[in-house]
């Protein structure tokens, strides 16, 4: 049983937006992460971090599925030059399909970096 082929709904354009937005978030968070870490924030208070994260894995699902959630969703895909098409048929349920895989996925990996981050934090205020 091999994979579904994949749908393309964005342009070369839009995943290096996309790949720039993944990284941009990881970057804020990243700096948020360490202004916290010098405050010697409460563990509760990483949780500030869960949307860079989100913001972080859907820049970068996105780029590498090449697969815009929200136009997704609509049914709809980039054209170059700018603007969007209607996608119908098989194509607009695959594109669904993928975006709601890519929500699901980034919104996984960002709970769990945060849990993660979270539980580590409360680790070193329990050890000291």
């Amino acid at each position: 049983m091999g994979a579904a082929p994949q749908c393309t709904n964005i342009t070369p354009a839009g995943q290096r937006r996309r790949r720039l937005a993944g990284w941009a978030a990881l970057l804020a968070g990243l700096i948020v992460l360490a202004g916290l870490a010098y405050r010697d924030a409460s563990p509760t208070a990483y949780l500030a971090i869960f949307p860079f994260a989100l913001g972080a894995a859907f820049g970068f699902l996105q780029a590498r599925n090449r697969t815009c959630v929200v136009l997704g969703l609509q049914g709809k895909a980039e054209v170059e030059g700018g603007g969007v098409r209607n996608v119908e048929g098989p194509e607009r349920d695959q594109a669904r399909a993928q975006a709601k895989r890519i929500l699901w996925r980034s919104i996984v990996i960002a709970a769990v970096v945060t849990l993660v981050i979270v539980l580590a934090t409360g680790l070193s205020f329990t050890l000291e």
